[in-house]
């Protein structure tokens, strides 16, 4: 079987693909590769064709092919694409250097990415793509949309965090897993151990905040000083040794647009990323407070609101998990429409939006602020609020696809779910919201006293450990060896492959 491969630079995939050609024949045909393994790829695979992410986005083939020549992209085809080119134009923010990627810059780069996805598709017909995540950058975004329209299967893997880091295989992003992986495991159910762990996760999310906070944000929190950030900056800006080494641009491997510069020849020297990076502090300061002077520092908790806190952005969370409602406006507006006038709805900026070392001023607007502020008895709430307390206090939560929905229904609240990807929207006390009829359904059931039993969770997380394994995407992301990732890894696959596409692929190499 004819196979593309779209992977992290973790070694572990070069012998995850060799197991899979070994025992099943999948022969890698295309693999979008990183310097750290194009060499492991290129002694096992010699007739794959490797191609860095770096070289995709600068618009540079691999020696003997054009995959950026023109292709059958016409009014048709946009009109196909409509909505995926959307959600690509979205994701080219974390392109951005700041103000620096224009709507008809980022048109042409879409057309250069469609052109290169279905002359991909065209050259090595393959029969199947992996990706090592559900895609979430421009590029392989589109390379997965255009392999999709032509028919070819595809993998991808979501983490997610349930009190221990676990992975979901999924076919498409927009696959609901527990309806997809419902009738068969990947595992047996948790251990004695892994029970307890499943109790006490659940046991925090009905506990104070301070336990119950995910541990990404104390990690955050811990370095969320401005003025920490810019010293820090300037310290590695003295330790580069030499003006030289600060404007060289040669070994630069960050693919960011510059002002007045084509995508393509854009390339940052580390004195460029300093100071897009100083840069980009002041306007997430900037941003902070103008959130401030628009938000409530105390809103009222007595009247009847709904609880609606934003995602960061830009994040896989909205983009593409969220569909249209990666702009969040969207939901909260209709919520607004459906609620009872008298019902508030209190929106709350994710603290990571302002935080000094990620890029929250690429997803978020003051604009967006204001526009939010003008619907009718919506406000925005001040970012050092607890959320648990506005849970309990609400009538029930929303969310594009944030884990607030899995932290409500634990404190007894539902949660109303608008993101399509949402790996979770199977749970019991929540709603997925796919239209404004099923928002309607949704709120009458909750305006009407429906009850969440405390068992739902507990019986979601243990099917939960049954459809999900331990695992590891890139390195670093947890302390399993390789011996033991790519086994789970192909015992995964294999069993994937062989329950959901059965019959799809060559009986020659059947799983």
């Amino acid at each position: 079987m004819r196979v593309l491969y779209a992977l992290s630079h973790l070694e572990d995939w070069v012998g995850f693909a060799l197991e899979m050609k070994q025992h099943h024949g999948w022969d890698p045909q295309y693999w979008l590769s990183t310097s750290a393994t194009d060499h492991l790829i290129g002694h096992h695979f010699p007739t794959c064709r490797r191609h860095s992410y770096t070289d995709i986005i600068r618009g540079k083939s691999p020696y003997g092919i054009d995959l950026f020549q023109p292709s059958s992209i016409d009014q048709k085809t946009i009109r196909e694409y409509a909505f995926e080119m959307d959600q690509a134009m979205k994701m080219m923010d974390r392109l951005d250097s700041g103000d620096a990627f224009s709507y008809n810059e980022r048109k042409s780069f879409l057309i250069k990415m469609l052109n290169y996805a279905h002359n991909v598709y065209f050259t090595f017909r393959p029969e199947l793509a992996v990706f090592t995540e559900v895609p979430h950058h421009a590029a392989q975004y589109i390379l997965y949309v255009v392999l999709k329209r032509y028919g070819v299967k595809t993998l991808m893997f979501k983490p997610i965090f349930v009190g221990e880091l676990r992975l979901l295989i999924y076919g498409d992003i927009y696959d609901n897993p527990f309806d997809t992986l419902n009738a068969f495991s990947l595992n047996t159910g948790p251990s004695e151990s892994e029970l307890a762990s499943i109790k006490q996760y659940i046991a925090k999310l009905r506990g104070d905040y301070g336990a119950g906070i995910p541990e990404y944000m104390m990690k955050q929190q811990k370095t969320s000083g401005y003025v920490s950030t810019i010293y820090k900056t300037f310290f590695h800006l003295l330790r580069q040794g030499s003006v030289k080494n600060l404007l060289d641009r040669a070994k630069t491997t960050n693919v960011l647009k510059l002002k007045d510069k084509r995508l393509e020849e854009s390339l940052p020297s580390r004195a460029d990323l300093y100071w897009i990076k100083l840069k980009g502090l002041k306007k997430k300061r900037e941003l902070r407070h103008e959130y401030r002077k628009l938000s409530i520092e105390r809103p009222n908790l007595d009247v009847p609101f709904v609880f609606f806190p934003l995602h960061y952005q830009p994040e896989r969370t909205t983009s593409p998990d969220g569909g249209v409602y990666v702009d969040q406006f969207l939901a909260i507006s209709l919520l607004r429409k459906i609620l009872p006038n008298e019902v508030k709805i209190y929106v709350k900026e994710h603290t990571s939006q302002f935080h000094p070392k990620m890029d929250g001023h690429l997803g978020r607007s003051v604009y967006q602020y204001y526009e939010i502020k003008e619907l009718y008895n919506v406000e925005l709430i001040s970012d050092s609020l607890q959320s648990f307390e506005l849970i309990d206090k609400s009538i029930c939560v929303a969310t594009v696809t944030g884990t607030i929905g899995i932290e409500a229904v634990a404190r007894k609240k539902a949660a109303l779910i608008f993101g399509p990807g949402c790996w979770y929207r199977s749970l019991k006390g929540t709603f997925f919201i796919d239209d404004e009829e099923s928002l309607k359904v949704a709120t009458k059931k909750i305006f009407e006293g429906m009850v969440i039993e405390e068992q739902d969770l507990l019986d979601f997380l243990i099917k939960l450990h049954t459809i999900t394994f331990k695992g590891k995407l890139t390195p670093g992301s947890n302390s399993i060896n390789s011996e033991r990732n790519i086994s789970a890894l192909v015992k995964s696959v294999e069993l994937y492959v062989a329950r959901v596409f059965q019959n799809d692929f060559s009986e020659d190499h059947a799983l």
